[in-house]
C-alpha cells in the first residue's frame, strides 16, 4: 500500500511520466496521439489527505480542448493506488491502461467488444458506433 502524501506522489511520478512523453500542467499530465489526448490526474480529496488516481482519453473529434482536465475526457479509469506498494507498478499499469486506450481503432475496438469503462461519455460511444476506421 502506497502511504506517500499527494505531493510526495506527485513528484515521485514526475520523471517517469516526463521519460514516458508527458506534459505537466499543475497536477495533470498531458500525452497528445494523434487522434486522442492521454491525461493523468492526481486528484486530492476535499475531505482529507487522500487523493485519486484518474487516467483519461479525449477524443479529439469531440472536441478542441488542447490540455483537457480528466473530468472532461470521454473515457475515464480511476486507479486503485491503495493495493500497490511502489510507484513504477501504479506507472506501469497506469501506462498499460492508457496505451489500450490511445487510438480511435483501439477504441471501436473495445467499444465493440463492450470493453469500454462504464465512465465512457455517451457522445463518445455515438461517436464509436458511427465512426468508420481503416485497419
Amino acid at each position: 500500500m502506497t502511504n506517500f502524501s499527494k505531493d510526495e506522489i506527485i513528484e515521485k511520478l514526475k520523471p517517469h511520466l516526463k521519460i514516458a512523453g508527458f506534459n505537466k500542467l499543475r497536477t495533470n499530465w498531458h500525452k497528445e496521439k494523434n487522434d486522442t489526448i492521454l491525461v493523468f490526474n492526481v486528484q486530492g480529496s476535499q475531505w482529507g489527505p487522500e487523493y485519486y488516481l484518474n487516467l483519461g482519453i479525449y477524443i479529439k473529434a469531440l472536441g478542441t480542448e488542447v490540455k483537457p482536465p480528466v473530468y472532461h475526457c470521454h473515457i475515464q479509469c480511476r486507479i486503485e493506488h491503495e493495493k500497490y506498494i511502489d510507484v513504477n507498478r501504479i506507472v506501469a499499469d497506469s501506462l498499460e491502461w492508457l496505451g489500450n486506450h490511445d487510438n480511435i481503432q483501439k477504441l471501436k475496438r473495445l467499444f465493440e467488444a463492450n470493453k469500454l469503462p462504464l465512465t465512457t461519455f455517451l457522445e463518445a460511444n455515438k461517436f464509436l458506433k458511427t465512426v468508420n476506421i481503416e485497419e
